[in-house]
């Protein structure tokens, strides 16, 4: 046989090898890509709870109350405690001993009382009008709309003012707190996730359905 002749045949198998090589990439990847099409257009399963919450101001300092350490609260009795003690001794003082420097401390007790109650008067208010400012300045409103859906796995959660997801497994929820009007899931050391009860779909059933289901997830 011409050698010639023998080369060409050589490549042209070559050619028709790489071509069938080729060929097989290409329906492998297409196949893949049809698998993964089929697999997103699988339908994703229903959650199996779901919780509408309106967060305005007041929940939020509801929740604030609720998570706030007790320490802080104690301190702030016991400086009470102590300042109206300290007065009613320097009053008692001033009418014995007289003195200017009693008076002086009289004055400063006193002083330190009003600040004391007007802070626990005015402080809440304050805290609500800055949270109000900062949902302003972030979102343009003064309320959050949130959605939050558990599934068997993971919840995941919907801001709706600027479309965000959080998604979370509930191996991340270490603490269940509970208030009036809200179920508080504590993610972080600083961050909750917010549950209005009126918001679950299913009504009161369904809350009590639902406490019994993310204890079981977080173990207690």
């Amino acid at each position: 046989m011409d050698p010639e002749n023998e080369k060409m045949e050589e490549t042209t198998a070559i050619t028709a090898e790489d071509a069938a090589e080729e060929a097989a990439k290409v329906t492998a990847a297409e196949y893949e890509e049809t698998e993964e099409a089929e697999e997103a257009a699988e339908p994703m399963a229903p959650p199996l709870f779901t919780v509408n919450t309106v967060l305005c101001a007041e929940l939020q300092m509801e929740a604030s109350k609720a998570v706030s350490p007790k320490a802080t609260k104690y301190v702030g009795y016991g400086a009470f405690v102590l300042a109206a003690l300290g007065l009613v001794l320097m009053i008692y003082r001033c009418f014995a001993e007289g003195g200017t420097s009693n008076i002086v401390l009289t004055v400063f007790l006193a002083v330190l009382m009003a600040f004391l109650v007007y802070s626990s008067l005015t402080g809440p208010k304050k805290a609500i009008a800055r949270w109000e400012q900062n949902m302003h300045r972030s979102f343009g409103t003064s309320e959050l709309h949130l959605c939050t859906e558990f599934y068997d796995r993971a919840l995941a959660q919907t801001v709706a003012e600027d479309n965000s997801l959080m998604t979370e497994g509930y191996s991340a929820i270490t603490q269940m707190k509970e208030t009036e009007h809200l179920i508080l899931l504590k993610h972080s050391s600083t961050q909750w996730y917010f549950l209005a009860k009126e918001g679950f779909q299913g009504g009161a059933a369904e809350v009590e359905k639902f406490r019994a289901f993310i204890v079981q997830k977080i173990g207690g």
